[in-house]
């Protein structure tokens, strides 16, 4: 039998043992790392920092931090050490042919614990694509070297486009900027009409192994043509007569020269001049006129002038490059029509068009 005195102590002691347990911290926990395996792909031919995905890891406990281990080729990728973004590091390993797959491995760390995964990304192969346009334009003769005759269009789905003369007749006769594709006079002492009408040839646009070919043609414009006639060059104007509205009123009428003042009736007729003309003569008007389709840029040469009505039918004329000659001033104008009312009941006869100034 314990003594009271002992019974006592001993409920002392445990008392002061259970305090002492309570005070001690919980042990600290154990740090775990885990990381994904990473896939990805992108089309080769990259630039130097696009993204390729992130790498997923995480810890228990705080945050991991990224680096790569080894990868193969060495050098093609990137990691962000806190994010885990992926990113393209050398552009010039991204080609499927020599790298169709870019592999290696990646550790995520906490502290003294770290995790390892692999990486595999797919490059891949991209078919070239190139397009180059066509070519036309012309200039008037005896020009001077370096002048700009026109610039090639040419475009590619991967990289730069780099452009060539693969022909030229007559030989030399222009040079092209392989970059900018500015077509310009090399030789101007070819560029005379009696003796080349038109210069041609042609023109390659490559990309990589990929070539496409266009053809380029420029009229030679002969100076003594074109001697005594005046081509406005001014601004474009547009000129408007509106349904109904009364063609005698000078309003009405675009009156381009003393000799010429375009308008039209309100019967459904088609333009007239009304310096000299009263109304419509369907075959003839209006006088003192004839027409082409086309543009001055062409070559007043190379255009085929007629009557208003025998080179366009007027119902059709809306949206037509024309170039309008007044005879009597020998001036040359480029014209588009941008409405033609088909009202024939007394109040129709409207029609707009734009035009170039003389200045």
């Amino acid at each position: 039998m314990l003594t009271k005195k002992l019974r006592i102590a001993l409920i002392l002691s445990l008392l002061v043992l259970g305090f002492s347990c309570s005070e001690e911290e919980d042990p600290a926990p154990t740090i775990t790392v885990s990381i994904s395996e990473f896939t990805g792909s992108i089309d080769e031919n990259p630039e130097n920092g696009a993204s390729l995905g992130t790498v997923s890891a995480s810890t228990n406990s705080g945050s991991v931090t990224y680096e790569i281990v080894s990868q193969t080729p060495a050098g093609a990728v990137a990691i962000n050490a806190t994010s885990g973004a992926l990113t393209v590091a050398d552009a010039s390993l991204f080609v499927a042919a020599d790298n169709p797959t870019i592999t290696g491995t990646i550790r995520a760390t906490n502290g003294d614990v770290s995790e390892e995964g692999n990486f595999t990304i797919t490059v891949n192969a991209v078919v070239v694509e190139v397009s180059i346009d066509d070519f036309q334009a012309s200039i008037d003769e005896n020009p001077t070297n370096g002048d700009v005759i026109g610039t090639i269009t040419a475009s590619t789905n991967q990289g730069e486009v780099s452009l060539a003369i693969a022909s030229q007749t007559p030989v030399g006769a222009v040079a092209l900027d392989a970059t900018t594709g500015v077509l310009t006079v090399a030789d101007a002492s070819l560029f005379v009409a009696a003796t080349n009408p038109t210069i041609s040839g042609t023109i390659t646009a490559t990309s990589g192994d990929v070539t496409a070919e266009a053809s380029f043609e420029i009229t030679v414009n002969s100076g003594d043509i074109n001697d005594g006639f005046t081509v406005y060059a001014g601004d474009i104007i547009t000129f408007t007569k509106s349904d109904g509205a009364d063609p005698t009123e000078e309003a009405n009428q675009d009156r381009i020269t003393d000799n010429v003042w375009i308008t039209r009736g309100n019967t459904g007729g088609q333009i007239y001049n009304a310096a000299t003309e009263s109304m419509s003569d369907k075959d003839n008007s209006p006088v003192d006129t004839e027409w082409a389709l086309g543009t001055t840029e062409q070559g007043i040469a190379n255009l085929t002038f007629d009557k208003f009505r025998t080179t366009v039918k007027p119902k059709e004329v809306v949206d037509k490059n024309m170039v309008l000659h007044l005879i009597t001033d020998d001036v040359y104008i480029d014209i588009k029509f941008t409405s033609w009312s088909e009202g024939n009941n007394g109040t129709g006869g409207g029609f707009s068009y734009e035009r170039r100034s003389a200045e």
